[in-house]
């Protein structure tokens, strides 16, 4: 435990005082990207948030609870974590009660994130490969406790290095500056990149295998011989547009490959993650490994470029949302294209009449 003196008024002023804040280890372009990437990702996340909030008597299944703790993780994490890692890259803050804190969080937002996306994905494979037990057996109660325990699994390892697991406390060293690579042991990075990191990428490439082996499977079986339940899985559900003009016999559901969706899951995923983790576990074990700290800040930026993608993948895709998108930002757009459909409709017809 923290000792009450570190977090007295005195000890602050103390470490403040001894300590400053050198701006020109400061990495300009770095940050420029950094802020840009944030603003995009908070962009994105905080709209999703709102047409999930504005349009919640729609999104009632299990699923959307998933989408939308895994969008708030994104969101809290780049909302508060950019400007933890611009000052993290300068040292900053000047004590260490603050310096773990900070830390702390950094590794919790970045974990709860990992753990929602895989819990997100079992949700995902449990519909697709066992339908009928997936309508049977998942709840929203079961959802939300999954989800509480992805949260406060995410923060109880995240937060080890303020309850004694760091360098201060292990190897005695004195604090100076708040570097990540000073604080934090190599001990812990293993544990992070072993226990969690590690495990979520064999679970994701798991998971995503399996679908897409039922997916393509499935296209590969007459549609008579394939249950009601996977036809749900796997068929492009009808065009709203389509079904406004009343074509819905004449239109009825295609089949859609998966397949690049599914890789995009898994290698963004991959990519953004893994590299960082991998590294950092090196700069520990490896007395002279060296890296280009341009790279190194780029595949920090890749944790919250992530954020980004996630909305896309586990929201933008689900039709329900798709639908409450659009009646929220295109019903002028949708009238207007049926309109001009209908117009189109009306200018042939005179022509074969003519």
């Amino acid at each position: 435990m923290i000792p009450y003196y570190y977090l007295t008024l005195p000890h602050l002023i103390e470490k403040y005082s001894n300590n400053t804040i050198d701006l020109s280890q400061l990495d300009l372009a770095y940050v420029i990207f950094e802020v840009i990437i944030g603003f995009l990702t908070l962009l994105i996340t905080s709209f999703t948030l709102i047409v999930f909030y504005c349009e919640r008597h729609r999104f009632n299944e299990v699923r959307h609870y998933y989408a939308v703790s895994l969008t708030f993780s994104d969101f809290l994490f780049v909302l508060i974590g950019v400007p933890l890692y611009i000052g993290a890259s300068l040292g900053w803050p000047l004590n260490e009660t603050g310096c773990l804190v900070e830390l702390a969080f950094l590794i919790s937002a970045g974990l709860v994130t990992v753990l929602s996306m895989v819990m997100a994905s079992i949700d995902k494979c449990w519909a697709v490969l066992c339908p009928f037990s997936y309508l049977n057996n998942a709840t929203h109660n079961k959802a939300k406790l999954f989800i509480a325990i992805t949260w406060l699994l995410g923060i109880i390892i995240g937060s080890l290095p303020v309850f004694g697991w760091n360098k201060i406390a292990i190897e005695k060293v004195k604090f100076q500056k708040c570097f990540y690579m000073s604080i934090i042991p190599k001990s812990y990075m293993i544990f992070v990149l072993a226990a969690v990191i590690v495990p979520c990428s064999i679970i994701m490439i798991f998971i995503y295998s399996s679908i897409y082996y039922v997916h393509k499977k499935a296209l590969l079986t007459p549609s008579t011989s394939i249950s009601p339940a996977k036809k749900m899985t796997i068929r492009k559900p009808p065009n709203e547009t389509s079904s406004l003009l009343g074509n819905d016999s004449k239109n009825p559901p295609k089949k859609y490959n998966m397949g690049p969706l599914l890789f995009t899951t898994v290698f963004s995923f991959m990519i953004c993650w893994l590299p960082l983790y991998i590294i950092d576990v090196l700069y520990a074990t490896i007395p002279n490994f060296q890296l280009n700290q341009s790279l190194k800040a780029f595949l920090a930026t890749l944790r919250h470029i992530n954020g980004l993608i996630v909305p896309y993948l586990y929201a933008y895709q689900m039709v329900d949302f798709k639908i409450a998108l659009r009646k929220r930002t295109g019903k002028k757009w949708t009238r207007m294209k049926i309109a001009s459909r209908f117009i189109g409709i009306k200018k042939k017809k005179s022509n074969t009449t003519s």
